[in-house]
């Protein structure tokens, strides 16, 4: 138990967030890590979406796509594996291609 801590991360790719969808997350969470025995600074909440949009819930700290790949990107760069860094960077092109530049996103920009 010592050094534990969860992660909670909500997922938007071609949806918007549902009512109250991440406070009722939060809350949730929050009950799970009394029950686990991890402090609230042990508690991180993320916010996943295109163009790094903010969640209802002030606590889940947003994050883009755009800021995963640019990490992949880096590991990609790290790694001793050549195997390694061919997955990664199938999985890069895989983002851009299906989320960051998808033809549905680009019909579909206010979500």
């Amino acid at each position: 138990k010592r050094g534990s801590f969860l992660i909670d991360i909500e997922n938007k790719i071609y949806s918007l967030e549902g009512e109250k969808q991440t406070n009722r997350e939060y809350e949730g969470f929050l009950k799970k890590a009394c029950e686990h025995d991890v402090p609230d600074d042990k508690i991180l909440c993320y916010f996943l979406t295109i163009g790094k949009k903010m969640a209802n819930e002030k606590r889940f700290e947003p994050i883009s796509w755009e800021e995963i790949n640019e990490c992949l990107a880096e590991f990609a760069y790290e790694a001793k594996s050549d195997n390694l860094k061919s997955i990664i960077k199938q999985y890069i092109r895989s983002i851009e291609k299906n989320i960051i530049n998808s033809d549905w996103r680009n019909d579909n920009e206010q979500i």
